[in-house]
């Protein structure tokens, strides 16, 4: 943990990715998903009976598409807020 209670498993093991809403056929064989990832997974340990765990994740809501890189463009409706990345 290198003399912090954070600590990024990320930067150790990389990007988690994930498959969710997943549909298969008879067969077992899936024919429809969405494809996620989780990135820059922090742990706390605060005490003996409790943990701060922060994440990124990013969740391409394009069916079948497993295309997982951010393309720059902000996906969200201009309503003045603004949204990390």
């Amino acid at each position: 943990m290198s003399g912090s209670s954070f600590y990024n498993d990320a930067e150790k093991y990389g990007p988690l990715f994930y498959r969710v809403r997943s549909v298969t056929n008879s067969d077992g064989k899936v024919i429809s998903a969405i494809y996620g990832k989780i990135s820059q997974f922090q742990f706390d340990p605060r005490e003996s009976t409790s943990a701060l765990i922060r994440f990124s994740y990013y969740l391409n809501a394009t069916e079948n598409d497993r295309n997982l890189e951010y393309s720059g463009e902000n996906l969200f409706k201009d309503d003045g807020q603004q949204y990390p990345p």
